[in-house]
This record gives structure tokens, sequence and C-alpha cells, in this order.
């Protein structure tokens, strides 16, 4: 992650009405929660590879991140925004569809 992307964000709100960034949640920390609550996002995504900790770790092969970090980050960042009760930035979960994950996209 640019260790400047909080200034960015902000430095493109000043240019730009909406500004939406994407992330695995690997390194959506607390801190960097609240920065990006902070910084005026109007969009983030936050994209997960799998829906269970076996097809997860299937295709994201990391040594450096597991299933159970990922999804607390991403279930930390949305507590985070509930408790500030702000509306933006506007979250969404996404996945991408590839034959290991289709199977359980449903759930």
């Amino acid at each position: 992650m640019n260790p400047e992307i909080f200034d960015l964000i902000k430095y493109a709100k000043t240019k730009i009405p909406n500004v939406g960034i994407s992330t695995n949640a690997t390194l959506l920390t607390s801190e960097a929660a609240n920065k990006l609550l902070d910084s005026g996002l109007d969009t983030i995504v936050i994209a997960i590879d799998g829906n269970t900790k076996e097809i997860y770790e299937s295709v994201r092969k990391s040594a450096r991140f597991t299933f159970e970090q990922v999804t607390a980050n991403a279930e930390r960042f949305l507590a985070l925004k509930a408790e500030r009760g702000v509306p933006k930035p506007h979250v969404m979960m996404s996945i991408i569809v590839m034959n290991v994950t289709a199977p359980d996209l449903e759930k």
C-alpha cells in the first residue's frame, strides 16, 4: 500500500467529486481503517478471494495473510464505520468469479 494513500485521497477529493478505491483488506488495520474513514473517501470495494478459509487460501497463497485476518480487517472496518454512524464511504464487497469460487457464491 502506498503510505501516502490517505493524503492522495484527500487531494483527489479536491479535484473530483467521487473517489473510490479497492482493497483486498490485507492491510486494512484499525489505523488504516480510521484514516480511510477520515479521508473523505466515497467508495471502498473490499475484495476477498473466497468465502471460506479453504477457498480463500487456495486462491491467495500467502504466508503473510490468512482468511481470518482479512475477514477480521473487513469486519472491523464495517464496525468502525457503523460506530461513527457515517454514510461514507459506501462499502461494496466483491469476489472474483473463478472455477474455485463459483460454487460457493450463493453463500
